[in-house]
Parts: C-alpha cells; structure tokens; sequence
C-alpha cells in the first residue's frame, strides 16, 4: 500500500502516526518523500536498498531519502523504490512542501503523488483563520491576491478544491481506493 500526504500543516505528524498504526499491525513501513522532509533522528541519507531492508528487518520501519540542501532529503532514487515496493507492507509519502506553513497553494507541478499511490489524504489547517494570508498561506504569491487578504472559510475550501482538481487531472488513471481530506484545528503559537 502506498500512501501519500499532501497539503500543509500537519503531514510529517501525519505520517508518523500512520507509521505507528501500521507497526502495530504489524506491517513494514517505508516514510519518504517526493519533494523535501526535514532529516530526523534515525533518517538514512542516500541509503542503498540493502541499507533499507536491512533497517526494515531490524525495526520494523525505516525513515529515509535522497541527500537534499538544509538538513532535508529528498526523494529516494527511483530504482530503489520500485523494489522497494515489492517488498514494503505500507510506504508514506510525504509528497507536499509547505515550510511548516498551515496552508498551501499548490504549484503547477505540485503535489508529487506517486503513480502508484492507493490512498491521498490532503491536509489542511484551520490555524490560519482570521491571519493575513502572507502569514500562512505557502505559495498565495501565485495566487494574485492581495497578502494582506484574510483567511476565511471560503478560502481554505478554494484552495481544497484546487487540490482535489490538481489530483484528478494529474491520476485519472490511477485507481486509488480513498481520498481523505483532513482540517486541524489545534492551536499553534506560531500563527498567533
């Protein structure tokens, strides 16, 4: 199964309790990305597809991507993660980049969604009501909008929409079992 998280505002926190969820069920997981994810404890860097399952084999999962700028990985080589796709229970892809902001305007080429992807979940926050849009909107630049402009509603179902419009043209011929679609509600400090 492959899973991958798009939108902003939660998707790496996302992605490890799914990681829990699977190990529980005692399923081998995979956590990468298809963009940029911050390196973590215990992230392989440039890891071979040995270094992989040999971590798999030890712990049951294994965080780990390409060597990226800024103490980030990027996408794992893509001969490495075809195999690894036969031999991986459950992958998480982190196919989204939204520099820690609550909202996110998608770019052209954006999400990076696996081909290969049975599930999406889209991720958006509620964090940004009320704020400027320049605040804690990644990406409202293309968007041609005044930044001073404030979140509301309406507009995180705009840029919701503009996801879910993103997603069917890029995988109309992709199968996918689900898409869910996630608002966070929690309060951060940051956008306060």
């Amino acid at each position: 199964m492959i899973i991958s998280v798009i939108g902003s505002g939660g998707k790496t926190t996302k992605i490890k309790q799914l990681k829990d969820q699977y190990l529980k069920e005692g399923k081998s997981v995979l956590m990468t990305t298809s963009t940029h994810m911050k390196i973590e404890e215990k992230t392989l860097v440039d890891p071979s597809y040995e270094e992989i399952i040999n971590e798999i084999k030890k712990h049951g999962y294994v965080h780990a991507g390409g060597k990226a700028k800024n103490q980030k990985i990027k996408a794992l080589d893509d001969e490495v993660l075809e195999r690894l796709k036969k031999e991986i229970d459950v992958i998480l892809i982190e196919a989204d980049g939204s520099h820690g902001l609550p909202l996110k305007y998608p770019r052209n080429n954006e999400p990076v969604v696996d081909k290969d992807s049975n599930e999406i979940i889209l991720i958006t926050s509620l964090k940004g009501l009320g704020k400027p849009v320049q605040d804690v909107v990644h990406g409202y630049q293309e968007m041609k909008i005044d930044g001073n402009q404030k979140v509301d509603s309406l507009f995180i179902q705009q840029l919701i929409n503009i996801y879910l419009e993103k997603i069917k043209n890029s995988l109309k011929d992709t199968p996918l079992e689900s898409l869910w679609i996630l608002q966070l509600i929690e309060q951060n400090p940051r956008y306060h």
